[in-house]
């Protein structure tokens, strides 16, 4: 305390690493150490000494209870000091990530956190964070690797189980999980209580978006397997619940798989009344859908 009232700060650092040496079980000297760190204003002094406060308390907390009861009240206060050190060094860092808008800083801080707390009561909590910074970033593998870490702690999040079979999909890789995820969702959507901050209309919405986008991914799955009955079923589901602004682009896509699918199935009228369809909605279906309706039609009048 001499040396710091003086300006002193390395030497009564050092003094405070001669204390920790001696007892590293001493909180209040870790404590006060980090205090003379944060006067001195060196970055280097005070990440030193955090980390040495977190590992002082982690220690306390980790310690075995006195035998002696006359000294059980005192190891209590000191326990129940260190967690609050370690819960409000914790909070802070996951504060500082939780309010970074620049996704490179917010996954510097996760990083942060996740070293000094490894099993941190906000860990749940940062893997969300991380999953948004990757994805706001566009970097999808590592989102991907993110998302199903969250999946193994919780597969009951459709926001999730979403982002993974539409990624999968996309990248037209492992089928299997795609619809094993698509049907997660459809079950789970068909359980999941409302949300007490949506309405009964906005619930409806997003159940029946979250719906129509797991039956038109497990449709595409079945089209490129060629398993056109089941494509055609699962796609058929998908449409209704599509409708409505903003969801344009899948229901020109579902319109063109059904079109297809129908077509292989030699169901003509069909094919030609989901192709026409899809013609109406400015979308990349939109072509490919003018073209097959020729087909088909060149086919009957040959047919004829």
């Amino acid at each position: 305390s001499l040396y710091a009232s003086t300006g002193q700060f390395e030497k009564a650092l050092g003094i405070g690493a001669k204390i920790q040496a001696l007892d590293a079980l001493d909180l209040e000297s870790a404590r006060i150490s980090l205090e003379i760190a944060e006067q001195s204003k060196n970055p280097t002094f005070i990440g030193e000494w955090k980390q040495r406060v977190q590992q002082t308390a982690q220690a306390v907390i980790s310690a075995p209870a006195p035998k002696m009861p006359d000294k059980e009240q005192a190891w209590q206060e000191r326990v129940d000091l260190a967690r609050q050190l370690m819960g409000s060094e914790e909070y802070i860092l996951y504060k500082k990530a939780f309010d970074a808008a620049d996704p490179h800083k917010k996954i510097e801080l996760l990083h942060e956190l996740e070293t000094r707390f490894p099993k941190g009561q906000y860990s749940k909590q940062s893997l969300q964070m991380y999953l948004m910074a990757y994805r706001q970033m566009g970097d999808n593998s590592r989102a991907l690797s993110i998302a199903e870490k969250i999946l193994e702690r919780d597969p009951a999040q459709e926001e999730v189980l979403l982002f993974v079979a539409d990624t999968l999909f996309r990248q037209h890789s492992d089928s299997k999980r795609v619809l094993a995820y698509s049907h997660s969702i459809v079950q789970l959507m068909a359980s999941k209580p409302k949300p007490a901050n949506l309405s009964a209309e906005e619930w409806m919405r997003q159940k029946n978006m979250y719906v129509g986008l797991a039956y038109s991914m497990m449709g595409g799955v079945y089209l490129a397997e060629e398993q056109f009955p089941a494509a055609d079923q699962a796609l058929r589901q998908a449409l209704p619940l599509l409708q409505g602004p903003g969801h344009g682009q899948q229901v020109a896509a579902a319109l063109s798989f059904l079109g297809w699918a129908n077509y292989k199935m030699h169901n003509y009228p069909e094919a030609t009344r989901f192709y026409t369809q899809c013609l109406g909605i400015n979308s990349p279906y939109q072509e490919g859908a003018a073209k097959n309706l020729n087909a088909i039609k060149s086919e009957q009048s040959e047919q004829h």
